[in-house]
């Protein structure tokens, strides 16, 4: 089957679509377009980025259903994860091919859960539905493995964050104490420059009189000494 595929919501989902984003989480009963044919799906819209959600969704199926997931891994990031030709115990004996369409909005992650029998027997509520009963409770466990987990995760950064956060600002304000006690040590140092200043000042003006003073005084005594020898 091919995988271009086209999301075609209801209009209830189009109708209570702000109220819908608003929220971490959504599950609920869609139409998709898939192959030129409608199909049923069941849609999940949540906040972790695409990316994750489909590492986190291979990992789970390939651990909890033994199942090959092929789409993510090295190189690969499609947009439909699939699970082609297996018996997925919990759903059905009979093989059958199952989709993850995990796509990634503006703040959040649409992933749409489809499948089908063969050819033209879709999983649906109103055909199959145990099966699709069965697939809706996969799901529903898958979220609650993955979600609380992410969360703790992100609570746990979240709590790091702060405590750096706490730590960094204790630092500033300790610098911040520093250089205050650094600039009323360097204010006291300046008063007391200033006093010397005036006190060199002082001792300059007087020293300065005497060097005139002791100038006229040599004079003098050349003077005198000549007076004397004549």
């Amino acid at each position: 089957m091919k995988s271009n595929i086209l999301i075609l919501t209801l209009s209830l989902f189009f109708i209570n679509s702000f109220t819908v984003f608003s929220q971490d989480l959504t599950v609920s009963d869609q139409m998709i377009k898939n192959d030129d044919e409608m199909q049923a799906s069941i849609k999940v819209i949540l906040k972790p980025d695409s990316k994750t959600v489909k590492k986190a969704y291979r990992d789970w199926m390939e651990e909890n259903y033994n199942v090959d997931v092929d789409g993510i891994g090295f190189l690969k990031n499609k947009d439909v994860l699939k699970i082609k030709e297996e018996e997925i115990k919990g759903i059905s004996n009979n093989k059958m091919d199952l989709y993850a369409r995990i796509v990634e909005k503006e703040d959040y992650t649409e992933m749409d859960i489809f499948g089908s029998f063969g050819y033209d027997l879709h999983l649906d509520p109103e055909s199959s539905p145990e099966e699709y009963r069965r697939t809706k409770s996969i799901v529903y466990a898958f979220l609650n493995d993955f979600l609380p987990g992410y969360y703790e995760e992100i609570v746990e950064e979240t709590a790091d964050q702060i405590e750096d956060l706490k730590e960094n600002e204790s630092d500033a304000r300790d610098k911040m104490a520093d250089n205050r006690e650094e600039i009323e040590k360097l204010r006291k140092e300046n008063e007391e420059l200033a006093n010397k200043i005036k006190e060199y000042e002082s001792k300059l003006e007087k020293t300065e009189i005497q060097l005139v003073n002791q100038k006229k005084q040599k004079v003098e005594i050349k003077k005198a000494i000549i007076q004397n020898e004549k």
